[in-house]
């Protein structure tokens, strides 16, 4: 780490007092809106989920992500990084997910710390590891294993890291991405996807903005929905009317439409 580096640091932990990646800032449903993931699918990896075999036996599955604060339903940056990279495995279809939580027991074992899917280790060193041990998590063609990594590398690579490799900011996708097995190549319909909408924690308090700008998305949408012309929103912000749309469609309004 240089001079720069370790001041910038130095002020971002003074302003806050902790790493602000580490902080209780976001809802669920704020999640679950940011991520294009179900709320009550991020319900059952946060806080686990009671179910009934066959059988009638009740068994509980245990949850996945651990908060910040176990008092408080809130989720850190880095839980939301956890969070979006599981959302990468669950895109594919067919995947079993008990056998998510076994790779992931497996992972913390490894690295003996909490958030094995936010660490650079499993970005660089245990990803390859991790698509090998769940190979049996696609109940499809040989095909599956091969789309799995594709869409988790693609995934990966909307995430910027630090100078420590520790996950800085995320460029969400705008609309829900899914994929089968049959589909030859997700690689290249998410490495075309834009990048213009980030979330970082150190802009616009963590909410999700058009990148490099601080503008929020939710800024955008408002005013959309209030009756401006997304030519008129992008002159205003001297933004790419491409940006503006992404930014509307982000927030889940359908400006095609008007």
């Amino acid at each position: 780490m240089n001079m720069r580096e370790a001041t910038y640091n130095n002020k971002v932990l003074k302003l806050y007092g902790t790493d602000p990646r580490e902080l209780p800032l976001y809802g669920i449903r704020e999640a679950s809106r940011y991520l294009k993931v179900h709320e009550n699918t991020l319900r059952s990896w946060i806080f686990g989920r009671r179910y009934r075999l066959e059988s009638g036996e009740e068994r509980f599955a245990q949850p996945v992500i651990q908060l910040p604060d176990s008092k408080v339903s809130m989720l850190s940056f880095t839980n939301l990084v956890e969070l979006y990279v599981l959302s990468a495995i669950t895109r594919v279809h067919k995947i079993r997910f008990p056998k998510v939580r076994i790779a992931l027991n497996f992972l913390e074992a490894i690295f003996q710390r909490p958030h094995p899917l936010a660490t650079h280790q499993f970005w660089t060193d245990q990803f390859d590891l991790f698509v090998k041990e769940s190979g049996d998590l696609i109940c499809a063609s040989r095909d599956g294993q091969l789309v799995m990594q594709q869409v988790l590398e693609q995934y990966l690579l909307r995430i910027d890291r630090d100078i420590d490799r520790s996950a800085m900011r995320i460029y969400p996708f705008a609309r829900e991405m899914t994929f089968r097995s049959s589909v030859e190549h997700p690689d290249s319909i998410l490495r075309n996807a834009p990048k213009h909408i980030s979330i970082d924690p150190l802009v616009g308090f963590g909410r999700p903005t058009i990148a490099g700008t601080g503008i929020a998305t939710n800024v955008i949408a408002g005013r959309f929905r209030a009756g401006d012309k997304i030519k008129v929103i992008a002159k205003d912000y001297d933004l790419e009317e491409k940006k503006v749309q992404e930014a509307i469609e982000y927030e889940g309004v359908e400006y095609w439409a008007a």
